[in-house]
């Protein structure tokens, strides 16, 4: 793809010219408060929030490494052409803003049952972004790229959807409402995100690297169902924020069916700030 600057890590900083790197300089007072942090992008103005890129021994990367690892058998000897399991090779941790986590923590005290939970979610990027892969990289600014919007300004259920598998023939059969309605979609299997994250594909200094969240979830009172859909009228009477008299505020596919379409575990919430 051309660019109208000299390379493509130049024409990205300047879609983002309030973000700076912190490289944490050993001894320092910043380097001291964030023990085993490797380095650190601001992003400052309007939008004020950090993405650490996390030492191995820190301890937040070592929780994501073992629940990326745990979450489930993969390769699965009972798929032919089942992918290898992918190496983790970098964990950052992103510090929203003060806006988003003051919703997310009240979205979560309205709920009778505040249960919270870490789940895997994969989505898409700007072609021309490689936040996250490339060290260089600040987070980009584009409107298309999901990847460094959810950094900036957390999740929007207005764009859920809009992944690259809606044009899937799966996709395609369950509409823009998608499996189990507009919402945001997780999983507690890895395995099942690394299937929504192929647009973030790279290969960077010969290796093919990918972008995979690890987010706070919070399902509150949860409706599991073995049905393979659930939307409009059905879903309105199950979902407690559409307004129809439902008393959930998540709904919970467990999977296990290996062979078919509900291979993996997926959780769906339906409300903007519950993730």
């Amino acid at each position: 793809r051309p660019f109208a600057h000299c390379c493509r890590d130049h024409a990205l900083q300047l879609t983002s010219p309030s973000s700076r790197r912190l490289d944490l300089t050993t001894g320092s007072a910043k380097a001291q408060e964030l023990q085993d942090v490797d380095y650190v992008w601001e992003q400052t103005g309007a939008s004020c929030y950090e993405v650490r890129v996390l030492n191995p021994k820190h301890d937040k990367y070592q929780s994501a490494v073992k629940q990326f690892n745990d979450s489930e058998v993969w390769p699965d000897p009972s798929q032919p052409g089942d992918p290898p399991r992918p190496k983790i090779v970098k964990v950052m941790q992103v510090w929203n803003t003060k806006e988003v986590h003051e919703a997310y923590e009240k979205y979560k005290s309205t709920l009778a049952n505040p249960k919270e939970t870490r789940r895997f979610h994969g989505t898409t990027m700007d072609t021309a972004c490689e936040f996250g892969m490339n060290p260089n990289q600040p987070p980009c600014n584009s409107d298309k790229c999901a990847v460094c919007n959810i950094c900036r300004s957390s999740f929007r259920v207005d764009l859920a959807g809009q992944g690259p598998n809606r044009n899937t023939p799966v996709g395609k059969s369950l509409g823009p409402e998608g499996r189990y309605g507009r919402g945001l979609y997780f999983s507690r299997h890895s395995r099942k995100s690394h299937d929504y994250n192929g647009d973030t594909a790279r290969d960077i200094n010969g290796k093919s690297l990918r972008v995979m969240f690890l987010c706070k979830v919070v399902e509150g009172e949860q409706h599991v169902t073995d049905k393979l859909k659930l939307q409009g009228p059905d879903l309105d009477q199950i979902v407690r924020v559409r307004g129809q008299g439902g008393t959930a505020d998540s709904v919970v596919a467990n999977g296990g069916d290996r062979n078919g379409p509900l291979r993996f575990h997926e959780v769906v919430v339906y409300h903007g700030h519950a993730a």
